[in-house]
């Protein structure tokens, strides 16, 4: 069984995992400069979700450094919506307007992927959602 806490390390970012009943939580600190470190974080999370065999995800990304260029922004955008890692993610954000434009996003694409400026509320529309039946 896997340890209840990691550490995904990456060239410029650093994951430090924690799996929680209904949801593995992360906080995210760094960025993903390209999209090479990017392919890098896919991987680590596809591993990390078949390991644990949780496919909700609480991300905390209010100690990420900057923000991400296009293309990575793009690139993550492409593979959440693949569907094949996470069934539902809570994303925690600093900034209201990147809430706002992520959330949007999410809305357009039709998937469980939404931000919050607060924890509590993530948390909650997480576990809502992760009791729902996977999308067909």
């Amino acid at each position: 069984m896997a340890s209840d806490t990691e550490t995904i390390r990456l060239p410029n970012a650093t994951v430090f995992v924690e799996a929680r009943a209904a949801y593995i939580y992360m906080r995210e600190e760094g960025q993903l400069k390209d999209l090479a470190e990017a392919q890098l974080y896919f991987d680590a999370m596809d591993m990390l979700v078949t390991r644990r065999g949780i496919r909700a995800a609480l991300i905390d990304s209010r100690a990420e450094t900057s923000v991400q260029s296009g293309a990575v922004r793009e690139a993550m955008w492409q593979w959440l919506g693949s569907g094949k890692t996470f069934e539902a993610l809570a994303y925690v954000l600093v900034d209201s307007m990147t809430v706002t434009r992520v959330n949007m996003r999410a809305v357009s694409l039709g998937i469980r992927v939404r931000a919050f400026p607060d924890i509590n509320e993530a948390v909650r529309w997480l576990l809502r959602r992760s009791t729902m039946p996977p999308r067909g």
